[in-house]
């Protein structure tokens, strides 16, 4: 996993800047002077990634040389040579590849021979840069030049141009966790990523056959732990935040969810209720008024009956009308 995030940024910063490289002596190809590089870029990782080899714990230093050439020859090339610290302690080649598509960001690794005696690798195409043709390809090594002193690390690094350059980069990417660096010459512009990951580029145009450029680096950080290993730290820290806030939320929605349950029953009950109060009062208001009716307005049969008392002489006239007013 880590093997895989360090390719994954390193060939983005690839496609991003480009690359180094330069032409095999052993190959039947054209002057030196007539090959270029359009573009360069030099990438140098300090504590970046774990090494390779599991037994190494010592700081190490990552290594990538980026570059895009020009075939400005009659002939092809098959192979180009690029010189390496194959001496240096720890060291391992951890990728050589080249693009394969001009409209792709797509990589092939590719085979190529180590030379340790003459501390150089040669790089093997797949397919021959044609006249006139470019070619992107990538190296990148590890190896441990880091000097330490307490919590006080440093390192140095130098470039010889080969052939011209019309563009070249040099970048410099932090240790994630760096108190403080110093950088000799400093650096022309400075950076920072969302991660926190501070880089450091220079940059130069137009770079002649035999330039030099030298570099040195000293910083202050506490432990040996790699900006990838931090990284996924940090990364894990976060998902397991978001997962947690996310049980919290979802938590929230179902208490709020239950709770907009409960209210609904409750008011739908309360509504139940009022409406049979409702109900209930208009019944007995109704009832309330025809028992009413029946108290305050007299029957017929009633009236038959006063009418019959009168007929009969037992009420006269005056106390009929009387009890026939009391009836209404």
């Amino acid at each position: 996993m880590k093997h895989f995030l360090h390719k994954g940024l390193l060939i983005v910063i690839a496609f991003t800047f480009s690359f180094i490289w330069f032409v095999s002596p052993d190959e039947p190809k054209a002057e030196m002077n007539q090959f270029k590089f359009e573009e360069l870029t030099i990438v140098l990782m300090p504590e970046y990634n774990l090494h390779p080899d599991e037994d190494v714990t010592d700081p190490n230093l990552l290594i990538g040389f980026h570059g895009k050439i020009m075939n400005q020859s009659k002939d092809e090339i098959k192979s180009v040579t690029v010189p390496v610290p194959a001496k240096e302690k720890n060291f391992v080649v951890s990728l050589a590849a080249v693009q394969t598509s001009d409209t792709e960001e797509t990589v092939k690794e590719i085979k190529y021979k180590l030379n340790e005696d003459e501390e150089s690798i040669t790089l093997q195409f797949p397919e021959a840069v044609q006249p006139g043709a470019t070619l992107k390809f990538m190296l990148e090594y590890f190896y441990t030049p880091i000097k330490v002193t307490n919590e006080q690390k440093e390192f140095s690094y130098s470039y010889s141009a080969i052939v011209d350059a019309d563009l070249m980069n040099l970048m410099l990417f932090e240790p994630l966790g760096t108190e403080s660096l110093t950088a000799t010459p400093a650096s022309q512009k400075q950076a920072t990523d969302t991660m926190g990951v501070k880089m450091h580029l220079y940059e130069y145009k137009n770079v002649k056959t035999g330039d030099e450029k030298q570099y040195s680096f000293s910083y202050v950080k506490v432990d040996n732990v790699t900006t990838v290993e931090k990284v996924e730290q940090i990364t894990s820290e976060h998902s397991e935040l978001t997962e947690a806030l996310n049980e919290e939320q979802n938590q929230a929605k179902s208490e709020a969810t239950a709770k907009g349950v409960f209210n609904s029953e409750l008011m739908v009950g309360i509504a139940l209720i009022l409406i049979i109060a409702i109900l209930f009062v208009v019944m007995f208001m109704k009832k309330r008024k025809q028992r009413n009716m029946k108290v305050n307005n007299p029957s017929i049969a009633d009236k038959k009956e006063l009418r019959k008392l009168l007929a009969e002489g037992k009420i006269d006239e005056k106390e009929y009308m009387e009890k026939l007013s009391k009836a209404k």
